[in-house]
């Protein structure tokens, strides 16, 4: 399925060849400091750095007389001279021109060649240059006091080809504006080559050595290659930088760290700073350790870890988070069951596989989480986006098929393989107290929600075919009643057939259901889901500590049928007597409608689908 992060070209190219195509504009380069770099598509003669006369002052960090304006211009034409000549193939310099590869002597170590990336930083590149073909990516901004880039811009508009780009100058203009004004600096360009081309090439050095002549206070311009996963094989990238050496401007090798977050919000009665959801194992680690825990997630993930504790401060005690996040949900069915994948993951549930062949229509947009802009796209992207918007440390695997099309061998690594890793601290360890293990899931729930019949049928047999908790949700014509059934081993006696016995007989004399969403309010789905979500937390919390959740299953027992009335005159609309039995002793002046009945269910004796189950658990 797409990314929810679209395909967007960015800067650089690959090769010497076309590293002439790497000039531009720079307007007043050392008055915005971040060296307002343009990219005109002309011919690569005239693709020369200049200072335009803009009415911007000139000078830059503090240097406000002419005389330093006057210095800055004259090391710009010196560095013209140097960049002129060429880079050797083999990477020495000729001359006094720029190196491509600088030399770093045994033991040497620098600060000022550590790029450090926020997680979102690094999220944003994994999920744009990383999954994008080779031959795109984008400035890098932050604080050059401790080279820490805590923004990252693709390049979305610019023109790129295989082997060269022509970065959009007036979008970067603007940016570079936007970045001053807040305080931010120009660190580097972080752009992908082809698979196997992990050094910067001639014309990044180049294009380089012409930002760095327009800002002489520029000591050290990040150049990161990334190897992208469009390409074949792991994303990755690859630190380098562009330096003042002694002969002009060269290329070393850099360093690559990701940091901690810049806010470590210390949730109640916890003192590990990133939050109750982060997967790790064993005792609580010393806060100093948080940015190593961070690299290592984020090696062992393929992507850093963006959760922000302040997201679930006012939930930290509503769930058992840390055994939510490591829970897996599979919908077979979103459209209608999309606002409960959202709010599933409010809950911080972080693994989900969404089944549903469909894709989002017109008439979608009235009764159920839909907007007009997808119009056409499928609805497990979209029900995926939702859950990334929220939670973008979730692991969602989309199939737009039916649950028919799911092979036996793919629905059991859906069910029970590890998706994520898990940081493990064991300060018993001496020589490394943090390593990786897989995650493994604290609950799976098989969820059916889809409006067909045989789907629902195929959804009850897999869950006991699986051993797998399972709950289900279907609304009735014109959504004036819905109806959930849940099984889980060990707990329920009675599947979801042995409940819905009658539907099952009349189906199999030729019955054929004509109800759809036509006529059903939007607020009887949200009902529906809002009750669906409380069942889900009851069997997704069961056997925990939880104090409110988990001993909430045991408690609902065998009562595995809930019907829900959301019309007053149900039994004349729909012929449904239930409400009327349950409640015949209730003060009729207090109740209405919107009420719940939970109906005890016994398994069917023989039932095709759980009778071999009844005979197991019939055994001593």
């Amino acid at each position: 399925m797409a990314s929810h992060v679209g395909r967007r070209q960015g800067v650089f190219g690959h090769g010497g060849r076309h590293g002439g195509r790497h000039g531009g504009r720079v307007n007043n380069a050392e008055a915005t400091d971040n060296a307002s770099v343009g990219f005109p598509a002309t011919p690569p003669a005239a693709l020369r750095p200049r200072v335009e006369s803009d009415g911007l002052a000139e000078p830059a960090y503090g240097q406000n007389s002419g005389a330093a304006s006057t210095e800055a211009r004259g090391r710009a034409r010196l560095s013209r001279r140097r960049a002129s000549t060429p880079a050797s193939s083999t990477g020495a310099g000729h001359g006094r021109g720029p190196s491509l590869f600088g030399r770093r002597h045994r033991g040497e170590t620098s600060d000022s060649r550590v790029l450090r990336l926020t997680p979102p930083v690094y999220a944003d590149i994994r999920a744009t240059v990383g999954h994008a073909p080779a031959e795109s990516g984008g400035p890098l901004g932050g604080d050059r006091s401790n080279n820490t880039a805590s923004l990252f811009e693709l390049d979305s508009t610019g023109r790129a080809t295989a082997a060269s780009y022509s970065p959009d100058h007036q979008k970067l203009n603007r940016l570079f504006e936007t970045w001053n004004a807040e305080g931010k600096r120009l660190l580097g360009f972080c752009h992908s080559h082809p698979r196997g081309l992990r050094h910067p090439s001639g014309g990044d050095l180049s294009y380089a050595t012409e930002i760095m002549v327009m800002i002489p206070s520029l000591q050290t311009l990040f150049l990161p290659i990334v190897q992208s996963d469009a390409d074949g094989g792991q994303f990755e990238i690859v630190p380098w930088a562009a330096v003042r050496g002694t002969n002009g401007i060269e290329i070393v090798s850099a360093e690559l760290q990701i940091v901690a977050p810049e806010r470590t919000t210390v949730l109640a009665g916890d003192s590990f700073p990133l939050g109750p959801a982060f997967p790790l194992r064993g005792p609580r680690p010393p806060v100093e350790m948080t940015p190593r825990i961070l690299e290592l997630y984020a090696r062992g993930n393929g992507r850093p870890w963006r959760g922000d504790p302040e997201a679930v401060v006012r939930i930290v005690d509503a769930y058992d988070i840390p055994r939510l996040a490591s829970a897996r949900l599979i919908f077979v069915g979103v459209g209608g069951a999309r606002g409960l994948a959202q709010d599933l993951a409010r809950a911080q549930v972080m693994e989900y596989a969404l089944i549903d062949p469909d894709v989002v229509s017109t008439s979608n947009l009235a009764t159920q989480f839909a907007s007009r802009r997808e119009i056409g796209r499928a609805k497990v992207e979209c029900a995926r986006d939702d859950i990334l918007d929220i939670v973008p440390d979730a692991e969602v695997r989309t199939f737009k098929t039916g649950i028919e099309g799911i092979d036996a061998e793919t629905f059991e690594a859906l069910a029970r393989s590890p998706w994520r890793q898990a940081v493990v601290y064991d300060p018993n360890q001496p020589d490394d107290p943090l390593s990786l293990e897989p995650l493994v899931p604290s609950a799976t729930i098989l969820c059916g929600f889809s409006d067909s019949f045989p789907a629902q049928a195929l959804v009850n047999t897999l869950a006991i075919a699986h051993g797998l908790p399972c709950l289900c949700a279907q609304m009735y014509r014109d959504g004036r009643a819905a109806e959930i059934t849940f099984t889980y081993p060990g707990v329920t006696r009675a599947c979801h057939r042995c409940m819905l016995e009658p539907r099952y007989k009349a189906y199999d004399t030729g019955y054929h259901n004509d109800v759809t969403s036509a006529g059903a309010p939007i607020f009887s789905t949200q009902r529906a889901n809002a009750l669906t979500g409380f069942v889900a937390l009851a069997m997704l919390h069961h056997g925990s500590t939880h104090s409110r959740w988990g001993n909430m299953l045991g408690r609902m027992g065998q009562r595995s049928l809930i019907q829900v009335r959301m019309d007053p005159d149900l039994a004349s609309s729909l012929g449904m007597h239930v409400f009327d039995r349950v409640l015949a002793g209730a003060d009729q002046e207090r109740i209405f409608f919107d009420e719940a009945v939970w109906l005890p269910q016994e398994p069917t004796p023989g039932c095709p689908d759980c009778a071999d189950q009844q005979i197991r658990e019939a055994q001593p």
